[in-house]
């Protein structure tokens, strides 16, 4: 394979998810990682403090590297139309679909549009328009609801609506002021990633994904990790719920979607499993939910997603559940206002659960037992603010028990604030 790939994202984890695969493979990045040096690869970085992939691709450094390729083709975590104008002028192909057709099926309020006369199961929902002069909103569902605006990500589009009162907590300076409301169900969120290729669609097996999880995040609805143990989970949700995953590729491919997406269902363990989510693009767990299934010796889902844009060999598909050992937590600040990182705890695997340095690493393969932790704070410079990420713990082991984190994962967690700093930033005058 002589190809040339480029991944670009702010957060340069992300990136590492073909490392151990793919030839001449560049990250590209402004910000440097703390494993930059264990990773033989070239990078692309910025002097420049930028805030998005867009303003990445404007600067210099980026644009030189581009620009200075011949038949590169780029990887883009979430991509945008400025992102594609910018590629098509420096001649990069960018390997995913359009964005006006993932931007178009990762609304929320399209949802049940989309999976409209399907066998897809999904919440009952209504739609409301919030106005500041009338925000004790009235509705058909009882309370609690869920809210959710029709874009956002990680969850921070997402609100708990416990009663009426609740309804001021929602913002209402997003360019849109109708939301989404469904029921509020007491039950599991199961993330599922899978790839639409031409003729077929390949899916992973569902894992567990931990949300609103208070010591980690202040925001009730925020995405804050994944755990990989599903031994606990019955074998017909864990099918079910891949049998409907590839029923949802093949419409959002009729709506002309190709490439890699991932689904969240809630599973209400007293009524089966909804559709609650779309997220037509590469996932946070595309790194860890990538190794995982190497050591497993599955082909990562990663890879059907480069043979269909690049026209590879079609490996055989396999589409079968499995559990795994392997957890990340995605922590966020608890700081309001926006703002630089400026100090991190240092990057690598220590001892738990004393928190003992004992070597760098950038990957759950590093990590050699149950009794270690990888530390992923994201680089300094990096711009965060209330509610947004500032780091990982990777683990090899289960975490959860679906709901809480184990209290000595509380105190790693607790570990890890305390040596973060931040930077405010300057108003404008």
């Amino acid at each position: 394979m002589d190809i040339k790939v480029g991944f670009a994202s702010l957060i340069p984890e992300y990136l590492l998810a073909l490392e151990g695969f793919l030839p001449n493979y560049t990250l590209l990045t402004p910000y440097e990682p703390h494993w930059k040096s264990l990773v033989h690869m070239p990078f692309v970085h910025s002097p420049a403090r930028v805030k998005s992939t867009l303003d990445f691709l404007l600067t210099q450094e980026a644009r030189r590297f581009l620009a200075s390729q011949e038949d590169v083709h780029l990887l883009l975590f979430k991509s945008s139309f400025q992102v594609e104008q910018i590629c098509q002028s420096l001649g990069v192909r960018i390997l995913s679909a359009p964005s006006s057709i993932s931007r178009k099926l990762e609304n929320k309020l399209f949802l049940s549009k989309i999976m409209k006369d399907s066998s897809i199961p999904l919440l009952e929902q209504e739609e409301i328009i919030l106005e500041p002069k009338n925000l004790l909103k009235k509705t058909s569902f009882r309370y609690p609801l869920v809210a959710q605006y029709a874009k956002g990500f990680g969850g921070n589009s997402t609100f708990l609506v416990e009663d009426p009162k609740d309804w001021c907590q929602l913002p209402l300076e997003r360019g849109s002021k109708r939301v989404k409301i469904t029921p509020y169900k007491e039950g599991f969120t199961l993330t599922i990633n899978g790839v639409v290729m031409d003729k077929q669609v390949v899916v992973g097996s569902p894992f567990l994904q931990l949300t609103g999880i208070p010591s980690i995040t202040p925001k009730r609805m925020a995405a804050c990790g994944n755990d990989f143990n599903t031994s606990w989970i019955p074998l017909e949700i864990l099918k079910g719920i891949q049998k409907k995953s590839i029923t949802v590729g093949e419409i959002i491919s009729q709506q002309g979607f190709q490439g890699f997406f991932g689904l969240d269902w809630l599973w209400v363990p007293s009524e089966g499993f909804y559709l609650i989510e779309i997220n037509p693009r590469f996932t946070g767990n595309i790194h860890l939910s990538t190794k995982i299934q190497t050591s497993l010796g599955e082909t990562p889902l990663i890879y059907y997603h480069l043979a269909h844009f690049l026209h590879w060999k079609a490996l055989p598909i396999q589409n079968k559940p499995y559990s795994a050992v392997g957890a990340q937590l995605i922590l966020h600040s608890f700081d309001p206002g926006s703002y630089w990182i400026q100090n991190t705890p240092k990057g690598g695997i220590y001892s738990l659960p004393e928190m003992t340095f004992l070597r760098k690493g950038y990957s759950l393969e590093d990590i050699q037992n149950p009794k270690e932790v990888l530390v992923q704070p994201l680089p300094k410079g990096f711009p965060t603010g209330y509610g947004k990420e500032v780091g990982r713990l990777v683990f090899r082991r289960t975490i959860s028990n679906g709901k809480e984190i184990d209290p000595e994962i509380q105190k790693i967690a607790k570990w890890f604030y305390k040596s973060l700093e931040f930077q405010k930033k300057q108003k404008a005058a």
